[in-house]
């Protein structure tokens, strides 16, 4: 009886628990149900990621054909620069000679014409007047004799003088057609620069939206340049940091094994502006020292062009190089190309050999503008020739 009262009262115990455990929340789905919902998201995200890994690749075959017109439009337009810089010295060429032409000319004018007023002078003295001095057969014998010398001398400075006339027409006829020419040229360069800038931007725009830490990159190398204190601590510090970065990439690589496919490049080695070599490799620079490369004199404004392939890892003002781009080439080679207006790429572009990536200032006065390039190899001055072989 005692056990009936008991087991009454412990179930008379349980009964408001049994209450609140009908009024908790409903038990989740199954785990089923739960691993299916996952499966269907993950899918999903598959299939985002392949529509945008296929996005990516349809902008970068974009970008690899603007970035082969721009080659291409830039080799026109480095020719183009070329042939105007030869006119240019035919024309300053032209106007010295032409110059100098007219000053003999000028002399030579005034020397026939003090000539023909003496003989005119002599001439116009009467025969009365030579017969009545007593020194007159004598004088009039010199004078003959004088003038057999004078006349053939006379007539050597007038075919001269033609010849020289002659010449100084058809060289203001050749100056007009150089000048005619330089114009046309100089039009047709316009042209193709205007179209140049519509690439450019293009090929920005493209590589902007394929590489979304650009802007990072540029952060970080901002960061460098303020640390750096010359080019070499500089181009020291991007290799190291290349190399922090290149093992972060390996190691992300290793943990998700998939490769990164390596860039390719393409192009052959070329002087990056077209223009004159002023000082060469260990020549004497403007400060009396040894130059660590070789200065080039070009058009102002003139294109700058990537003179081998590589990646841009510096672009933008540096300690007394003015704006400044630094390619790496891989295999331990930079290029320092400095002296630029206008810088016309990004840090982390890829570039190709002969592929526009700036432009030169613009000169002051009578001085034209030039642009240094230097080449590196692990982070020392090396001869640009071990490279550019035009200019062994």
């Amino acid at each position: 009886m005692k056990r009936k009262l008991l087991l009454l009262l412990l179930l008379s115990g349980l009964l408001p628990s049994l209450t609140v455990l009908a009024d908790s929340p409903p038990i989740p789905p199954s785990k089923t149900e739960s691993l299916n919902l996952y499966e269907t998201r993950l899918k999903k995200e598959k299939n985002e990621k392949i529509e945008l890994e296929s996005q990516i690749k349809d902008l970068k075959s974009d970008l690899d054909t603007t970035r082969n017109k721009m080659v291409n439009l830039a080799e026109d337009i480095l020719h183009n620069e070329m042939d105007i810089q030869s006119l240019e010295k035919r024309i300053d060429e032209i106007k010295t000679e032409k110059n100098n032409l007219e000053s003999s000319l000028q002399n030579d004018r005034k020397s026939i014409s003090r000539l023909i007023l003496a003989l005119e002078r002599i001439r116009r003295v009467p025969p009365q007047a030579l017969i009545a001095r007593p020194e007159a057969p004598l004088k009039t014998a010199q004078s003959a004799r004088l003038l057999g010398d004078i006349i053939p001398a006379i007539q050597n400075k007038a075919a001269k003088l033609k010849s020289d006339i002659q010449k100084h027409n058809d060289l203001e006829n050749e100056l007009s057609v150089k000048i005619s020419q330089a114009n046309e040229k100089g039009q047709n360069l316009k042209r193709e620069q205007d179209k140049l800038a519509q690439l450019n931007s293009q090929r920005q725009s493209i590589f902007k939206q394929t590489e979304k830490d650009y802007r990072a990159k540029e952060l970080e190398i901002e960061k460098i340049s303020h640390q750096a204190n010359n080019v070499r601590d500089l181009v020291k510090r991007i290799e190291e940091n290349e190399k922090r970065k290149k093992a972060r990439e390996l190691a992300h690589n290793a943990l998700s094994k998939s490769p990164v496919a390596p860039r390719t490049y393409s192009g052959s080695a070329q002087m990056p502006i077209s223009g004159i070599i002023k000082v060469r490799y260990l020549d004497q620079d403007k400060f009396g020292a040894k130059s660590q490369g070789i200065r080039i004199e070009g058009r102002a404004g003139g294109l700058v062009v990537a003179p081998m392939s590589g990646n841009i890892k510096f672009a933008g003002p540096f300690k007394g190089y003015d704006n400044m781009i630094i390619v790496d080439h891989g295999d331990g080679y930079h290029s320092l190309i400095a002296g630029l207006e206008k810088v016309d790429t990004l840090v982390g572009q890829s570039v190709s050999a002969g592929e526009p990536i700036g432009h030169l200032k613009s000169g002051t006065g009578d001085q034209k503008p030039s642009l240094y390039f230097e080449l590196r190899y692990k982070g020392e001055a090396v001869n640009p020739a071990r490279k550019l072989t035009d200019l062994g």
